[in-house]
């Protein structure tokens, strides 16, 4: 009885060790969506800026609504670091979608 009982949570173990990387990866993958276009994130490195931002209502409503995860670049903020690249994640449709909203602005 007690050999059962090992050899049970010892397959249970082993199905849990082996499993779990796939349950992870496809839990991952499902958050890993755009929530405007629903395409899967995909991973690029962009430059990291630095200093204020000063965008419109429009803008940030446009990025917001339109093409919240182009992520072309991220902002450091005020304060200077050695950090010149990161890595994110990005959808494809809302850099597409980005670049058609500006290329639609009239230019100033």
């Amino acid at each position: 009885m007690r050999r059962t009982l090992l050899f049970v949570a010892l397959v249970a173990i082993l199905l849990l060790v082996l499993l779990c990387p796939v349950l992870l990866q496809a839990a991952e993958t499902e958050q890993a969506r755009c929530k405007v276009h629903h395409a899967l994130l995909q991973k690029d490195k962009v430059r990291m800026t630095y200093g204020l931002l000063v965008h419109t209502k429009e803008e940030w409503e446009a990025r917001e609504k339109l093409f919240p995860n182009a992520n072309r670049e991220v902002n450091g903020g005020c304060l200077l670091s050695d950090i010149k690249e990161v890595e994110v994640l990005y959808c494809p449709k809302c850099r597409e979608a980005e670049d058609k909203w500006i290329k639609a602005r009239p230019k100033k």
